[in-house]
């Protein structure tokens, strides 16, 4: 097995080590840390990397012995990285910078501690900190599992709108996501297919459409987020991908019409009462536009805080939504 260390490692094929630029732009890794001075206690330990994916065989060996690598595991500086022949380890570092490293090598861990923390590096740090208390179970697409990527929250289920805006749970850095829409058909022998209708760089946590953006079709759509790759022939980081439904006109018609009658009948005075009872509209059968009856419940209880039918109705939307 080879013996490398990353201290002064190349963006490019090094001993197994190939430097992605998905969370960043690809530089050469910090310079080492600085020696302690004879008779300074121990350093507290500093985190390195966070795994954000695993394949195969990898371990890491530091004060506390050897242990298997696995997803949302912290790996810190002074320890040995070990991947296993035909294995894999992406790790988010500290620097920011995505990295992927393959094929049989043994690695040293090493930073410039002087150097900034990353923020979206402090950030990940939190989340697995968080998934660690609260017990979640790390769940990612195709078979590998993967944390640090925005998590998409709407829309989900029927649309009446043909722009819908689009929601996820974090902040995504400027140039290193994009949100991705597709079309779902179904073929002749009854086969579903999907072909990319919206591809488009985003930051923040969510995005709406310009007013000149041409509406979606009516039909079955799929939504998610992808890191943006900078090495060809690897797949990029993606979360899991969003159903969602936007009605064709006849249906928006018929419901648009059913809500006209809803509306007169609202009783006059309680304005979150009304908000209640619309959200209800929305949520029965033949209608179920979750995301209307979210905004009508959280209105509501912006007017009234305390409205213990609007908490208990918000709840069970937020879970069909997957927000909770």
């Amino acid at each position: 097995m080879k013996n490398v260390s990353l201290k002064r490692h190349r963006p490019s094929f090094v001993a197994g080590v190939i430097v992605l630029g998905l969370f960043g732009v690809a530089t050469p890794a910090p310079a080492p840390t600085r020696a302690r001075a004879d008779g300074d206690p121990p350093a507290a330990e500093e985190p390195y990397a966070v795994t954000m994916k695993v394949k195969g065989k990898v371990a890491v060996r530091g004060a506390r012995g050897p242990r298997d690598v696995s997803v949302g595991d912290v790996l810190v500086i002074g320890q040995l990285l070990r991947v296993g022949e035909g294995a894999r380890v992406w790790l988010l570092c500290r620097d920011g910078v995505y990295r992927q490293i393959q094929r049989s090598a043994e690695l040293g861990l090493d930073a410039d501690l002087d150097a900034p923390r990353d923020p979206v590096f402090e950030a990940c740090l939190a989340e697995v900190a968080r998934l660690a208390s609260d017990a979640k179970t790390i769940v990612g697409t195709g078979g590998t599992r993967s944390i640090g990527v925005p998590r998409p929250l709407g829309p989900r289920s029927r649309l009446l709108t043909a722009r819908p805006t689009f929601h996820w749970s974090s902040d995504a850095p400027p140039g290193r996501w994009r949100l991705v829409v597709e079309r779902v058909t179904k073929t002749e022998d009854g086969n579903a297919e999907s072909a990319r209708v919206l591809e488009t760089a985003v930051t923040g946590s969510s995005w709406s459409p310009p007013d000149d953006h041409e509406p979606l079709e009516p039909g079955l759509h799929r939504f998610h987020l992808e890191a943006v790759a900078e090495a060809e022939g690897e797949a990029p980081l993606r979360s899991a991908s969003v159903p969602f439904l936007v009605l064709g006109e006849a249906d928006r018609s018929e419901i648009l019409e059913r809500l006209a009658s809803f509306r007169e009948h609202l009783p006059e005075g309680d304005e979150a009462l009304g908000h209640v009872l619309l959200a209800m509209f929305y949520r029965q059968d033949g209608v179920y536009l979750l995301e209307e009856a979210h905004r009508e419940l959280t209105a509501a209880l912006a007017l009234a805080p305390d409205h213990t039918l609007a908490e208990r109705m918000l709840e069970q939307v937020e879970k069909a939504l997957g927000q909770r």
